[in-house]
């Protein structure tokens, strides 16, 4: 590698185009870099095009700006760049130039887009980018509407909409999609949503990913709430057809899944699958992560973990809450207080 990079003779745009694929270090890109212009290939498109996902963004908007004439490829390199350290009015603005440029913008072009919209939380931004995806024709694109659908729902929260290009979707075959309408639901809280999209997803044969089990555990915490209990049975009934080995292994250290798959057991009454979920928990060695609050006060985070007094007010905050608690007993004897 060091050979071939300190030859000074020019190199073939393959060559360097070969180079740049691999992993590098800063200083490796330089040396490359340098060697790009010896050779008279700062022009070549696509060895701009991998050469800017070398750089941050100062560094690859120099690079993208010495192409005279840039095709697509080079613009969707630099979007992402942008995307990725979340300066989307930037974004969007190369985006406008690659449209007065008259080049058409493809599925990944788009997609960057939507990962700028999806960090910035800008609903104007996803407006836009919705109504180009619509003006050129891309609606019946899995991978651009699968994007679009999850900044609606996870990213914004409007289920109006998300459910709306779920409904115009030709192929919604995507679990990705259906995965996203379900985290929307369950982060909104309705528990019912949820479970109905998962049911349905399940009866078209479409297998749940570790993603989708987790948003719907999620929403069993909150199962108390539903009027209609025959929903848990259903639920439980389709998950034990699951591997739900998948679930605890998208982090085998982290208690979440486990302690939310057994939130569900237990409100079924199926304690001795609790038991035997709490028991591979603790052959494991997996810890349930203490609950957490905290509260800022003239700027300062305090935050508190259950059963740890390390706040250094510890006493003062206990001291109150007694005396809360006894003002509380005394206006109303008869209630417990907690």
């Amino acid at each position: 590698m060091h050979t071939f990079l300190t030859n000074p003779s020019p190199r073939k745009s393959t060559e360097l185009s070969a180079l740049l694929q691999a992993r590098l270090p800063p200083s490796q890109v330089l040396q490359i870099h340098a060697q790009i212009f010896q050779a008279g290939a700062h022009q070549d498109n696509l060895i701009t095009t991998r050469l800017i996902g070398h750089y941050r963004s100062v560094v690859a908007l120099r690079v993208f700006h010495q192409l005279q004439t840039p095709n697509i490829f080079p613009f969707n390199a630099i979007i992402r760049v942008l995307a990725e350290e979340g300066n989307t009015s930037l974004a969007f603005s190369l985006f406008r130039n690659l449209k007065r440029l008259s080049l058409s913008p493809n599925d990944f072009t788009f997609s960057f887009l939507l990962k700028a919209c999806f960090r910035s939380n800008d609903a104007g931004c996803v407006k836009q980018v919705h109504s180009h995806v619509v003006k050129v024709g891309f609606l019946d694109d899995s991978f651009v509407c699968s994007g679009l659908l999850m900044v609606y729902a996870k990213g914004l929260k409007d289920m109006a909409s998300a459910h709306r290009v779920f409904d115009e979707m030709i192929d919604r075959s995507m679990v990705s999609c259906w995965t996203s309408l379900i985290a929307g639901y369950a982060q909104l809280g309705e528990i019912e949503e949820v479970l109905r999209l998962f049911i349905k997803m399940v009866n078209k044969n479409l297998q749940p990913t570790d993603d989708t089990l987790v948003s719907v555990l999620s929403a069993c915490s909150n199962l108390e709430i539903i009027k209609i209990e025959n929903w848990v049975t259903i639920l439980l009934e389709l998950i034990d057809n699951l591997d739900l080995q998948n679930l605890v292994q998208v982090d085998p250290e982290s208690s979440s899944g486990y302690v939310m798959f057994a939130n569900a057991l237990a409100f079924d009454h199926r304690w001795a699958d609790v038991t035997m979920l709490r028991w591979i928990m603790k052959e494991k060695g997996v810890v349930k992560q203490p609950g957490c609050s905290w509260i800022s006060i003239d700027g300062v985070v305090h935050e508190f973990l259950v059963g740890c007094p390390s706040n250094p007010q510890i006493e003062s905050i206990c001291q109150t809450l007694k005396g809360l608690t006894m003002q509380m007993k005394a206006i109303s004897p008869q209630r417990t207080c907690y």
